[in-house]
């Protein structure tokens, strides 16, 4: 099986342009382009305009749902060092979790690219209220790059 077949039975819709895994809370996710409400009613969606894994500040967002289960609800429970893996169609690109916290909606430069870091931001609300004016940040460095093949997808699985 090659990389592009791998990478094509890995993702849940077609739509879907990559997939997250967080093995550490059971967390496997699509990750859509934009933060369209019927994409984060399925998964995660990209912050900003062209951006690119392994470089900048990679930045998703996810709704918070009372079920912990669900969607972006998962990382109420990650740990300071948990791994985080995103694939593209030749490598899969793991972070490592490396600070989490909770801030106002509008601390938005925490999205915001870092000269010299190649960093992965994940936010949420921070509760299921809605409206709620406080977001649960999960920041990331990149630690590994490794060539996409079924053993380093199996993650996603």
């Amino acid at each position: 099986m090659d990389v592009t077949t791998v990478a094509k039975a890995m993702t849940y819709d077609s739509n879907a342009i990559d997939r997250l895994a967080i093995p550490s809370v059971s967390m496997r996710l699509p990750v859509f382009y934009d933060l369209d409400n019927n994409n984060l009613a399925q998964g995660a969606g990209t912050m900003k305009p062209n951006q690119v894994l392994e470089k900048g500040n990679y930045a998703l967002a996810g709704h918070y749902m009372t079920d912990a289960g669900n969607l972006f609800s998962p990382l109420k429970r990650i740990q300071t060092a948990a791994y985080v893996y995103l694939p593209d169609n030749q490598q899969v690109y793991t972070y490592q979790v490396t600070n989490k916290q909770t801030i106002d909606e509008h601390q938005v430069s925490v999205i915001d690219d870092v000269p010299g870091k190649k960093l992965l931001t994940l936010v949420t609300c921070d509760s299921a209220t809605p409206n709620t004016p406080k977001r649960f940040i999960v920041q990331a460095d990149l630690v590994k790059t490794a060539a996409a093949t079924q053993s380093t997808l199996r993650v996603f699985n």
